[in-house]
């Protein structure tokens, strides 16, 4: 119970109930939790956070029953065993034998905050360019927000759906037909601009190049798209445009199911596309850069530079950078980092339950986006190590499967199984400078961040640890970031459960 005059109320179960004490009526019936509710605690202002039995901590509004937070795994690995509150102080007691501090406002500042309900489906295409942010959908619709304002900037009106988009300069947007065509389209006027046939089949990703475009294809083919100047005179949209357009593009094949993502770079006189598909590959192609204007595209040396097996069909592919290494998602939820010259795996680490649907990379971090409604912000130093599994530098869960995200300067801008679009605001500092990856033959096995401790969050703190006689409190409590801070102890040792908790 709270100031406000509300109860709330649970069983076995992992439904709550929340009471108005004042009519002594049912408000309604909180179910963001998929197991058994074991604990909760009720702020001043109307907020509940309330733990489970698979180590979850929800942060929700009491009266709207609107999840503000959800904490996952990373934050406990078991049972929650008791929560407390005392102002802006936030504790949490668990039987995996840690007893942890959160600061309330900053977990609420980074919590992911949803920028508009874009699309009536699946939000199944999005990019970035600088304060913009653009989402396509199969619903026909290709909308563009601004990021500071939320506001909706351009509408575009494709006569068809769209799979896929990506920006081509600052006024041109690309959009992937379900028929097969990629589209370029003036945002400013509304207008196309260019239609270019690509193959039969849907067009399940696009990634932009220096020189081309590059596709990839439900049928197992990856296609370059030139870009081309282009032209200042629209094109009206109309039915004779979607001709067989058959020039300026190069088809490849060799995956044998569905490509499922493509990333563009270039390599001395040469352009390389990677490649990724269902079929458990990996591929390189590269394509002759022309030497002059003269040559048409289509007609440039092409040839297959290398391919990898890999434990699960890839989901997603991004370049690292300086284009030496690449990082490919799995269905299976791993992550698989390979050389882009030569496709030797360095390391492989398991990331996710479920697809990683999108990866991006900064200059100090690694970012990881998947079905499973979870983004994970990962620290390349620790990736380049041998020695342990990689651990999440911090994890954000959101209401829907993730299909497609983008770093900003704003956050992490991702769109969901629900047709929304929502931002993570990071508050990370910087980390240590990446350091190279250890040569191919001596890259650690597939490893799971679950088998070692659980990573903090930036707005958390491990405070002590149930092994100890007394929790470890030296020091400004508030002021410490939690990045790695533990309970100390002997590793492997079993840790006596913890049963409640409460600040005093």
């Amino acid at each position: 119970r709270n100031d406000d005059d509300i109860l709330l109320s649970t069983a076995d179960e992992p439904r709550i109930i929340v009471w108005d004490l004042t009519s002594f009526s049912l408000l309604h019936s909180y179910t963001g939790h998929e197991g058994n509710v074991t604990c909760s605690a009720c702020a001043p202002d109307g907020t509940a956070v309330t733990g489970d039995e698979r180590g979850i901590i929800n942060i929700w509004r009491m009266r709207e029953g609107v999840t503000l937070r959800c904490l996952d795994a990373l934050y406990h690995t078991a049972a929650i065993a008791g929560i407390s509150i005392r102002g802006d102080l936030l504790c949490s007691a668990a039987q995996d034998g840690f007893v942890k501090f959160y600061r309330l406002d900053r977990l609420l500042r980074a919590a992911p905050r949803p920028i508009h309900t874009a699309c009536s489906v699946a939000a199944t295409g999005l990019d970035v360019r600088g304060g913009l942010v653009a989402v396509g959908a199969r619903d026909q619709t290709a909308k563009v927000f601004s990021l500071s304002t939320k506001a909706l900037v351009h509408s575009l009106s494709p006569p068809v759906p769209v799979t896929c988009l990506a920006f081509v300069g600052e006024q041109l947007l690309a959009l992937a037909y379900e028929t097969s065509f990629v589209a370029v389209w003036d945002i400013v006027e509304n207008a196309l601009v260019k239609a270019t046939f690509v193959n039969n089949g849907i067009i399940n990703t696009l990634a932009l190049g220096p020189d081309c475009i590059g596709v990839g294809c439900e049928y197992s083919l990856v296609v370059a798209l030139a870009l081309g100047p282009a032209t200042t005179k629209p094109v009206e949209a109309t039915p004779d445009i979607y001709q067989t357009l058959r020039k300026d593009r190069i088809v490849m094949s060799g995956h044998r199911e569905a490509v499922s993502g493509v990333t563009v770079f270039s390599h001395g006189d040469s352009t390389v596309l990677l490649s990724t598909s269902s079929d458990k590959t990996v591929r390189a192609w590269s394509i002759a850069k022309a030497l002059n204007d003269t040559i048409p595209f289509e007609e440039r040396a092409m040839a297959k530079a290398w391919s990898t097996d890999l434990d699960a069909g890839g989901a997603s592919i991004c370049m690292f950078p300086g284009n030496e290494h690449a990082a490919v998602g799995l269905f299976g939820g791993a992550v698989v980092i390979v050389e882009a010259l030569t496709g030797a795996i360095l390391q492989s680490f398991s990331a996710h339950r479920i697809a990683v649907r999108a990866i991006n990379i900064t200059a100090d971090y690694l970012i990881t986006a998947s079905m499973d409604a979870s983004v994970r912000v990962w620290s390349r130093a620790l990736l380049s190590s041998i020695n342990a599994a990689p651990r999440p530098l911090s994890s954000f869960q959101v209401d829907a499967g993730i299909l497609t995200a983008r770093v900003s300067d704003h956050g992490i801008v991702f769109g969901t199984t629900a047709g929304s679009l929502g931002c993570v605001v990071l508050s990370l500092p910087s980390g240590p400078a990446p350091v190279a990856f250890p040569p191919a033959s001596e890259s650690s096995a597939l490893a799971s961040p679950r088998d070692a401790e659980p990573a903090a969050d930036p707005a958390s703190v491990v405070i002590g640890d149930a092994r100890t006689a007394e929790p470890s409190l030296s020091g400004d409590v508030t002021s410490r970031t939690g990045r790695g801070e533990g309970g100390g102890g002997v590793a492997g040792a079993a840790r006596p459960s913890t049963r409640c908790c409460r600040i005093v």
